[in-house]
């Protein structure tokens, strides 16, 4: 018998076994944590090392080559884009034809009014008469979606087609 303190008295039969059961806990908890330091160690070896044997660094360092490679294609697609719309604020985007008998003996409508204009509104009137005698082309400036020289129906009528297409 062993007198703790000498407040308790522990036999030493009980003493072992509770101490050889503390010791086989820890043996498998030694076992179990020795087991999951390999796989942990196992799945570092395999994220760092890369693949193809390439190191985690080398495989950074040319992903950020690429990033750098990305912004600047993707500044100068910007400025490209913005060159465009630039140049297509003064392209023809809105057209209105209308076609026409200029003389009723001729038939078949060969006379025409073509309106073109660019995203202001800004363009020009072609109106083309075919008569007996031949054709006369006219054009008319559109600013602003109005002419300053009076239109003749059909190319009023293009006009108001070539704005509807705005909308």
């Amino acid at each position: 018998m062993i007198d703790f303190f000498g407040i308790i008295t522990i036999n030493g039969a009980y003493l072992i076994i509770g101490l050889t059961v503390l010791l086989i806990i820890c043996f498998v908890m030694v076992i179990s944590l020795l087991c999951k330091l390999k796989n942990l160690t196992k799945r570092y070896e395999d994220f760092m090392g890369g693949r193809d044997g390439r190191t985690m660094e080398e495989m950074i360092k040319s992903k950020l080559g690429e990033i750098e490679d990305i912004k600047l294609k993707s500044f100068k697609n910007g400025k490209d884009i913005a060159e465009l719309f630039e140049k297509m604020e003064k392209t023809v985007c809105k057209v209105g034809l209308v076609k026409y008998d200029a003389f009723n003996e001729m038939g078949g409508k060969l006379s025409f009014a073509l309106v073109l204009l660019n995203e202001h509104n800004t363009g020009l009137s072609m109106n083309s008469m075919h008569g007996p005698e031949g054709s006369y082309v006219y054009v008319k400036e559109i600013i602003n979606g109005q002419s300053y020289i009076a239109l003749g129906d059909e190319e009023q009528k293009a006009l108001d087609i070539a704005l509807d297409k705005e909308k």
